[in-house]
């Protein structure tokens, strides 16, 4: 007879599957991701008896994945998991595979280039394009607060964080003229924020971008659409409604998988 999963009538632990070990090694990895360093309290979270945790703690410590404090005898993630995480490319790509269907769907839908960005030290970084199915591309510099992705970035950071980065950001257009508008901006983040969505055709002229947040990532993500104004506008209440049910599926898959 087992006692909680983790032990017998006897106390010993109970023999457990590769399968169920790795399992238990990647809770408590996800623990340390989201600051629970203690033993006990990793053990509270996961549902394990703190020998059990110990032990897993101890054989990824061993393999660089974990490391303890010396002084607090807690544990961290170590370097191995910083490198896995440094890798830009192998980090995201978990996320372009929970995305491709739904870029896919929205591309099928309605022809225009459909993007999948990241926002990464408050630049634009592209994991997915696909482009338009009318003989074009698109090709949009690395300029921030300009379009619609932009604002979505920034419609997802904090107040204090928004006010952060617009006082330290100063773009310029080509003429030298001063491009930011701050008082502009933070209304439009904030619209984007009420209405889960923002539209832009500032950008560039007969050209509509249209972007929706992908909530419950590690930075801000974005889905958006591009195309001439004049294809878009007819379809844009289409077009937004299907983007915000790709959207919200993808977050429901995320938000799974940070729940767990």
């Amino acid at each position: 007879m087992k006692n909680g999963g983790n032990q017998n009538v006897s106390g010993k632990e109970t023999r457990q599957s590769p399968v169920q070990s790795i399992s238990r090694a990647a809770g408590i990895l996800r623990c340390l991701a989201n600051d629970i360093h203690s033993v006990k309290e990793i053990a509270i979270r996961c549902k394990l008896s703190m020998g059990t945790v110990h032990r897993l703690l101890k054989a990824l410590e061993a393999a660089d994945f974990v490391f303890q404090d010396p002084v607090e005898r807690k544990y961290y993630l170590g370097l191995f998991a910083s490198q896995l995480s440094l890798n830009q490319s192998n980090a995201h790509k978990w996320l372009i595979a929970q995305c491709f269907d739904e870029v896919n769907r929205i591309w099928q839908l309605f022809s225009e280039f459909t993007a999948l960005d990241i926002e990464v030290g408050l630049q634009a970084l592209n994991l997915l394009t696909v482009q338009s199915k009318m003989n074009y591309s698109i090709s949009r510099p690395p300029q921030s607060f300009l379009g619609s992705e932009s604002i979505i970035f920034l419609a997802q950071h904090t107040d204090d964080e928004m006010e952060l980065i617009l006082d330290n950001m100063n773009p310029k257009s080509r003429d030298g003229d001063l491009l930011l508008d701050k008082e502009k901006i933070k209304k439009q983040a904030g619209q984007a924020r009420r209405q889960g969505y923002f539209i832009s055709t500032e950008f560039t002229e007969g050209v509509m971008g249209i972007s929706v947040p992908i909530n419950h990532y590690l930075c801000p993500v974005a889905l958006t659409v591009v195309g001439p104004k004049v294809r878009l506008k007819p379809v844009v209440s289409d077009v937004v409604a299907e983007m915000l049910r790709s959207t919200e599926f993808i977050t429901e898959k995320l938000r799974k998988t940070v729940r767990n």
